[in-house]
This record gives C-alpha cells, structure tokens and sequence, in this order.
C-alpha cells in the first residue's frame, strides 16, 4: 500500500504543536489522539514527530509497527533524514 505524506502537510503544524504543548511529549498516546482528532493516517502523524524528535527510538518503533499493521509498501514524501 502507498502513501503519500504531503497529502496530509496542512495539519503539520497544529500536529507538532499540540505534541508540544499538550500530548506532554508523549510518543505513542500522541500519535493515537492526533490521528482521530485530525484524520490523518497514524503513519504519517508517526513520521512528524519522528522529525520533531530527532528520530526518538519510540517514533521509529511506532512507524516499524504502522508500517508492519497496515502493510504500507510505499511512503512518498518522507522527511528529509528519515532513517525508515
């Protein structure tokens, strides 16, 4: 399965702010809640702040567990110095 994250890039911002400021900067419960309140695929919120971390170890754990779960085969717009 293909996914393109640019697709999603107008809810960057708010997404990496409320991470930020009220997710406490925690990783998994993060990703979760930003996804249903936003709408955007978990991947992509996983990449985001993977970005936002510097690539934490629980980003990168998250992304290998989405990538496995839904069987993404091709993630299009990845940031720049994405280890996955």
């Amino acid at each position: 399965m293909t996914i393109d994250l640019a697709t999603f890039d107008v809810n960057k911002a708010f997404c990496i702010n409320w991470f930020n400021t009220k997710g406490g900067k925690d990783i998994k419960r993060s990703v979760g809640a930003l996804a249903s309140m936003t709408f955007v695929p978990c991947i992509v919120i996983a990449y985001w702040i993977g970005e936002e971390t510097n690539w934490h170890p629980d980003a990168l754990n998250s992304i290998r567990s989405l990538i496995d779960f839904y069987g993404y085969t091709n993630i299009e717009n990845k940031p720049p110095g994405a280890p996955i």
